[in-house]
């Protein structure tokens, strides 16, 4: 049994258990003629602790920091796994365009609390949880929610509705979970209730009444809500569904169940980008251009702002470069092939991704090698001087990982822009290039452990890394904001 057979095999189980609360469902109201053994809210609560347990296989397998997990070996039902590439798992987490928000208001929680509290009532069992949903408690919940950096390029369409109306539906409907979740929570506490409202958390109502909930709360069009809505639902246009990426639950002819937690803790967008990726692959395929567009934009005007000589899209004998640039003193041409990456979400994906990134390596050096024999890299450039040396590099967005080649540094579009910024020279860059500075390093800016967890008769055994205080000094170094003003612009001529 492999390690990703071991992943699809979880992630099947709990597909069995939605689809059995989608298809078998039964009313849970008092009817004599139903039986009431397996109801659909069983089913679903069923479902629920499975997602539960789903989300922590997923730590175990790595997903929670990004899917860099490799397993070590098998034995019988037990897997060991570690973490692979593991510096440049710290580094992704120390890139605030990724993992750090700002919230919007300062921290209202205790009023939310006395509202929710207000507005909540427990049944005469002392066990089952209700409260009123107020849109304008939502609204005061939403501006203390961080706001993430918008994933979507502005001119994206999901299915018809343009990226930034999908991107507030997204919000919207994650704001929901998060409102229900912190009801619940605050609820059972309030009135003691055994178990901790468990049997409450998973989310069920009309389809209408979500589509208008979120409707409001998002002020979007009714239409488009249900649009996006209706692509989350779970087995809408596919016959293999994936309960991660479609995690809202028909369980009857008008009702649904949403687990909030799952989805109040997950990446919408970037899901919704890999569901449109899966349903309606012409459709994605069409627009994918779109963010390599806005990253090779993004790269070039922060070489604009420093006054960069560099050139885009260079043909070349090895095919097309996608930047050549070098730092003021024209002494090395640096050789840049890049790589746009949806973040992956579980082991084969970022196996998927490191593949394409070592193909990446070996073909920035065939076009490094190219150019070099050419020497056409000082009238490119307008440099005064033939270069002295040439230096390749990928830089990524969405994902990055050891190159597998000393030679040639694979590092993240942010961390490259602070290159720019720090290096006196093109040999200063070179050298940082060789040493990498920017990659934490275990004991002094995290610190490895593992942990145990058991599903069933499965047991794993993983790493997990907790990061240090001088991290932060790290990022502010490497990955924070400009501290200095740029240098005059210099360009090159068209």
């Amino acid at each position: 049994m492999s390690g990703p057979k071991a992943a699809d095999n979880l992630k099947y189980s709990l597909r069995s258990l939605l689809e059995l609360a989608r298809v078998n469902c039964v009313s849970d109201l008092p009817q004599p003629s139903i039986p009431q053994i397996e109801t659909s809210y069983a089913m679903c609560r069923h479902a629920l602790v499975a997602a539960d347990s789903y989300e922590s296989a997923r730590l175990a397998f790595g997903c929670f920091w990004k899917g860099r997990a490799s397993y070590e070996r098998v034995e019988g039902k037990h897997l060991f796994t570690s973490l692979m590439c593991a510096r440049y798992e710290m580094l992704d987490r120390l890139v605030p365009e990724h993992d750090r928000a700002i919230s919007t208001e300062d921290d209202p929680v205790a009023w939310l609390e006395q509202t929710i509290i207000h507005d909540g009532a427990i049944d005469q069992s002392g066990s089952r949880i209700s409260y009123r949903f107020r849109e304008s408690v939502a609204k005061r919940l939403a501006k203390s929610l961080p706001e993430s950096r918008p994933f979507l390029p502005p001119e994206w369409r999901a299915w018809g509705v343009p990226a930034a109306e999908a991107r507030r539906v997204l919000r919207a409907l994650r704001l929901r979970c998060v409102y229900h979740c912190f009801a619940i929570d605050t609820l059972a506490s309030h009135f003691r209730v055994v178990g901790g409202g468990l049997d409450d958390l998973l989310l069920r109502m009309e389809w209408s009444h979500l589509v208008s909930q979120v409707a409001k709360l998002a002020a979007a069009p009714t239409d488009q809500v249900e649009s996006v809505l209706s692509a989350l639902r779970f087995g809408h246009l596919t016959t293999n569904p994936d309960p991660a990426l479609q995690p809202i639950i028909p369980v009857g002819p008008t009702e649904v169940a949403l687990p909030c937690r799952t989805i109040a803790t997950s990446n919408v967008e970037r899901n919704l980008l890999v569901l449109q990726a899966r349903l309606s692959k012409q459709d994605f395929d069409s627009q994918s251009h779109l963010f390599a567009r806005d990253m090779t934009r993004d790269l070039e005007a922060a070489m604009d702002r420093l006054g960069l000589p560099y050139k885009s899209s260079v043909a070349t004998d090895a095919g097309e470069t996608d930047l050549v640039f070098s730092l003021p003193d024209g002494d090395v041409v640096f050789v840049v092939e890049l790589k746009w990456f949806i973040p992956p979400g579980d082991l084969r994906e970022t196996i998927e991704r490191t593949v394409a990134v070592r193909a990446g390596v070996e073909q920035v050096q065939c076009k490094l090698r190219s150019l070099r024999q050419d020497r056409r890299a000082e009238e490119l450039l307008g440099l005064a001087h033939p270069p002295t040396a040439y230096a390749a590099l990928v830089v990524t967005e969405g994902f990055s990982t050891a190159s597998g080649d000393p030679a040639v540094a694979c590092l993240p579009a942010s961390v490259f822009k602070r290159l720019l910024e720090v290096s006196s020279s093109g040999e200063d860059a070179a050298k940082k290039l060789t040493e990498q500075p920017w990659l934490p390093c275990e004991g002094v800016h995290y610190q490895r452990a593992s942990r145990e967890h058991s599903i069933a008769d499965v047991s794993f055994s993983w790493c997990y890394h907790t990061l240090l205080p001088a991290a932060d000094d790290l990022a502010k170094q490497w990955v924070g904001p400009r501290s200095t003003p740029p240098p005059t612009h210099r360009g090159v001529p068209p």
